[in-house]
């Protein structure tokens, strides 16, 4: 028997997590020699991803979403690669890197039921990237940034894109490709240092939303108004879009970070803009573009090879921080893609 830490779903939270009472700790064993059965494999944990949206699937396990919540009392689950240290499935062998939905624990029995949530990524063990990637720039941050963008947002070389929470996992690929395909792209972020970084990335314009009026400083550094808004944040954010969104713009809703721990939900008064500028404002969830997952890898892949994205990271040390590392992500207080690593390969 070995120790086994897992990270546990303890309490359903009101506002903002806190850690030890509604995100905790808990040390079990584990029996690596287990005799597995048909399909069975054992992983070990590498890296964990932890996301903004993990906020709402804290909630009461009877309100239903698009992605269910985390039962309580159990181990919380995310995306993770990991390695495979034994097998009883012919899909999966001993020394494979696997990607997908894990447990958030250092060792997990993945019964057959749950085999179809992962896949081999071994390509990681040649790459020139770090494992860490596989979570974030190659895995569904990227995703969620390259088909998000393409899909609902058409972007067309010269016009103009915005993107809030822009120096996060997914933000700072959006402006990125924005780049890429010719627009003209302006963020937002919480810190001085935020906006020098995404200024140095490529980044036409970046403001800090916490310093003075957004609506004065999206005008200046969007002259020609917003043709397309990439939205990780809701609120009033979104209400300022509404009111300079041009004719016939476009609204990628990806996340509303701003409202997942708020008591007091923002009510958007500036929807009546949607109706008289004909705009398209459509939610986006990654799991439906899978089809197009090859073809992003590839891209994303020869544009990190080529120099034409840079990608940031926040990595915390060991599993018993992935509490902290989440809440910390909620408070904006991470940089870029926020992982926790929780074994060397």
């Amino acid at each position: 028997m070995v120790s086994n830490t897992k990270v546990i779903f303890s309490k359903i939270p009101i506002g903002l997590p806190v850690v030890g009472e509604h995100l905790t700790v808990r040390k079990d064993e584990i029996n690596l020699d287990k005799e597995l059965a048909e399909d069975e494999f054992l992983i070990k944990t590498l890296y964990l991803s932890v996301d903004p949206y993990m906020r709402p699937r804290m909630r009461d396990a009877s309100i239903d979403s698009y992605t269910p919540a985390f039962p309580l009392n159990e181990p919380m689950n995310g995306h993770a690669i990991s390695v495979v240290l034994k097998s009883n499935n012919d899909k999966f062998k001993v020394d494979d890197l696997v990607y997908g939905m894990a447990y958030f624990s250092e060792y997990t029995h993945v019964p057959a039921a749950f085999a179809s949530y992962f896949e081999v990524r071994n390509e990681f063990r040649e790459s020139k990237f770090p494992l860490s990637y596989s979570v974030g720039v190659l895995g569904m941050p990227g995703m969620t940034a390259y088909t998000g963008l393409l899909n609902i947002g058409k972007p067309k070389a010269g016009e103009t894109l915005y993107v809030s929470a822009a120096s996060g996992a997914v933000g700072q690929l959006v402006g990125q490709i924005g780049k890429v395909l010719g627009l003209h792209v302006v963020g937002s972020a919480g810190s001085e240092d935020k906006v020098q970084c995404l200024k140095d990335i490529g980044f036409d314009g970046v403001f800090n939303y916490k310093t003075g009026d957004i609506s004065s400083k999206l005008k200046g550094l969007c002259p020609k108004g917003i043709d397309i808004y990439f939205d990780n944040v809701g609120g009033e954010m979104l209400d300022i879009v509404l009111e300079q969104a041009n004719t016939f713009g476009r609204i990628i809703a990806c996340g509303m970070i701003s409202q997942y721990n708020s008591l007091d939900t923002y009510q958007i008064k500036n929807i009546l803009n949607v109706v008289s500028k004909r705009l398209v404002l459509q939610g986006m969830i990654v799991f439906d573009y899978e089809s197009q997952t090859e073809e992003f890898r590839t891209t994303m892949t020869a544009w990190l090879k080529d120099g034409k994205v840079q990608y940031k990271e926040t990595v915390a040390e060991g599993i018993e921080n992935t509490p902290q590392a989440l809440l910390d992500l909620f408070q904006g207080k991470n940089f870029g893609k926020q992982v926790v690593k929780v074994a060397d390969l």
